[in-house]
């Protein structure tokens, strides 16, 4: 009731923040990503959230069509969506020569093979495992995870190269028990897998180790669905008997 929409009061229960959004929900019905709908329309482009400034939020309710305007005329022939050029992120699809190098987000940041949608975490400081930027093409993070990956390297050091040497070595002792470095070389998955491991096998001997993070993860896996995994745990019963009774004779 301050007259500024409230995404958390924006609910019935609230009276939709005491009517403050009852406008708002009905000019942009579909707007529901911003946390704050009050700088819909307030006469300020937010640009440097792109939540905003797009079709459903009205373009930031009107409020960045100027600028969507001028960087479309600034960069005609930049094929990506204009609304993220020059928001202060670097994203990988925009940084061509076309889109201005992403309106010079991305001068400076020089891995033209780092096929990351944002590079932006790329040498600043930390090593992000999390973002498919620890790898030769990005430089190992701009060099932020070289450090990080020795160390990995000389607790498993019998792991192939095809993890040390790729992206796979994020996941080595990343808390998430992952297949792809399950393995004995390499400490199965940086001790990850231990637990998981014992489990599946106390059940199912037969499936082999490696994959066991994809045995009964409530997801039917085909790599784990054969009788020596228990049908993937079970995961897999469902749609193997809708498959038998659609093909009988399969």
């Amino acid at each position: 009731g301050d007259s500024r929409c409230h995404k958390e009061f924006n609910n019935p229960e609230c009276g939709y923040d005491d009517s403050d959004c009852t406008k708002f929900n009905e000019m942009y019905p579909d707007c529901t990503i911003p946390l704050n709908p009050w700088k819909i329309g307030n006469g300020v482009c937010d640009y440097l959230f792109p939540e905003y400034n797009s079709e459903e939020c009205g373009w930031d309710g009107g409020d960045c069509i100027n600028r969507n305007k001028e960087m479309a005329e600034k960069y005609p022939d930049c094929e990506e969506e204009i609304r993220f050029i020059g928001d202060g992120f670097c994203y990988a699809p925009f940084n061509t020569e076309e889109c201005g190098w992403d309106g010079g987000d991305c001068l400076g940041i020089d891995y033209p093979n780092c096929l990351a949608l944002s590079l932006s975490a790329v040498g600043d400081g930390n090593c992000d495992w999390d973002i498919n930027i620890n790898n030769q093409g990005c430089g190992w993070d701009g060099g932020d995870c070289e450090k990080l990956n020795v160390e990995m390297k000389s607790i498993n050091p019998d792991c192939p190269s095809n993890v040390t040497e790729t992206k796979f070595i994020n996941h080595l002792n990343n808390g998430t028990c992952e297949f792809e470095t399950n393995l004995e070389e390499c400490g199965w998955d940086g001790s990850d897998c231990e637990e998981i491991n014992e489990l599946v096998q106390s059940n199912y001997s037969n499936c082999t180790v490696k994959y066991s993070p994809l045995v009964h993860n409530g997801e039917c896996n085909y790599i784990t669905n054969i009788e020596g995994c228990g049908w993937d745990g079970g995961d897999c019963e469902e749609q193997n008997k809708a498959f038998q009774t659609k093909h009988p004779n399969c």
